[in-house]
């Protein structure tokens, strides 16, 4: 075998999934299929919240665990110490091929357990796309709300698996601006907070995995929706805001001033930016002439952000990121436009004696591309690790900056680099 590739776990990153408040979680899958993400739940420390049904060979074959599964869940609803309000099923993989009918066991579940309602999201890591609700990270998590009479003056920031970064400036300029609360369902504590997520003004989409979110809470509640790419170019990032005043102000929350001109109206969102462009201009003194290569194992958004240092002066000459996701399809086709002297490559594997001639020097953006020029300077950033507005964008270029001056550094505000 000539093509074997393997990619190392990272662990010491924390990893976990949305929950629904005052839920149960039961992963519906073959043992096999099952066996990570128990390890994660042991790992997370969160054994109570989970459970596992593991499907048989039999059960596959014919089906049989549509019929079980209301049994299963009854059992289930009566040994946990508190009856939850909700019950989750995750199906894993398999079911993208079995088609369960969900509709029907939905109705046979809420029957077998009266009182609690039943969600149910998939995994699937089988295959791109599939069916409408098999992909996307946080499917399922908002199907549980409801169509609200009306809305009050909070927004909802959708795409998040955990709440802002204390740093951030977001919620200071939301209240400067007359929002009342940021809500985020990573942060909901019950079920009836939980519930009022649909009772907000307008629902931000903060992420690429946010985004069909946001689509179909616009469909099914008829809630307005705005999507943020994940930037760390201050101009977009400033552009940002500028759409967030103008819808908040077609829903009657934000006043003409914040609408005409945002960064006037709130004394944290001017310092934040002007923070934002002190560390663009020092990692640019920092950085210098040397290499910079960036992988999406660092950012969700890998082509957006080459194209961000490019524009902003760093010799970008390499992304690492494999183009299967439909949006990072998009950001190649854009970055290949604009900078066609980038390399793009899926893997290292693509790299040859030929290509590394400009490496010399390396700073790596990620761990992939790390390994793969074998850089000895490198920013240890993990999907964003919760980068966020200009507070992210700050965050970020600080970290380039260390890494240029020290060999390593993260994001997270520590020199410890790479492990």
């Amino acid at each position: 075998m000539t093509d074997l590739r393997y990619r190392t776990r990272l662990p010491q990153r924390h990893r976990d999934r949305l929950r629904v408040p005052e839920s149960h979680t039961l992963f519906v899958c073959p043992p096999a299929c099952g066996r990570r993400h128990a390890l994660r739940v042991l790992e997370n420390g969160a054994s109570d919240d989970y459970s596992f049904c593991f499907l048989s060979p039999s059960d596959i074959a014919l089906g049989d665990y549509e019929r079980r599964l209301p049994l299963v869940v009854a059992d289930l609803a009566a040994r946990l110490p508190e009856r939850p309000r909700v019950v989750t099923l995750v199906f894993n993989c398999v079911d993208d091929f079995l088609g369960t009918d969900e509709q029907a066991l939905v109705q046979a579940l809420e029957k077998a357990v009266p009182g609690v309602r039943i969600a149910v999201t998939r995994v699937n890591p089988v295959s791109e796309g599939g069916r409408e609700k098999s992909s996307g990270m946080q499917g399922g998590i908002y199907d549980l709300l409801e169509p609200q009479e009306r809305h009050d003056d909070a927004i909802m920031v959708v795409g998040r698996f955990d709440g802002l970064p204390a740093t951030s400036e977001f919620v200071a300029v939301m209240r400067a601006w007359g929002v009342s609360e940021v809500r985020n369902v990573a942060t909901c504590r019950t079920f009836d907070e939980y519930r009022r997520l649909a009772s907000s003004a307008l629902a931000l989409s903060v992420s690429w995995i946010g985004r069909r979110q946001c689509l179909q809470l616009e469909q099914r509640l008829r809630l307005p929706t705005l999507h943020w790419q994940t930037t760390y170019d201050v101009g977009r990032m400033a552009a940002n805001y500028a759409a967030l005043a103008q819808a908040l102000h077609a829903r009657g929350v934000v006043g003409e001033a914040a609408c005409t001109c945002p960064e006037a109206s709130s004394h944290d969102l001017r310092h934040a930016r002007e923070r934002a462009e002190r560390a663009l201009e020092q990692a640019r003194k920092a950085v210098g002439e040397r290499p910079v290569a960036v992988d999406s194992l660092a950012t969700h958004e890998p082509h957006a952000l080459a194209q961000s240092l490019a524009d902003a002066g760093f010799h970008v000459i390499a992304v690492v990121a494999p183009r299967t996701k439909a949006s990072q399809r998009e950001g190649a086709r854009e970055l290949a436009r604009t900078h066609p002297e980038i390399m793009q490559l899926d893997s290292a594997f693509e790299l040859n004696a030929g290509a590394l001639g400009g490496a010399e020097g390396l700073l790596a953006v990620g761990a992939d591309a790390a390994a793969c020029f074998g850089a000895h300077a490198a920013v240890d950033m993990f999907h964003d690790e919760g980068c966020f507005g200009f507070d992210g964008v700050a965050r970020f270029y600080e970290a380039l900056a260390r890494a240029a001056r020290h060999g390593r550094s993260s994001v997270r505000g520590d020199a410890e680099g790479l492990a």
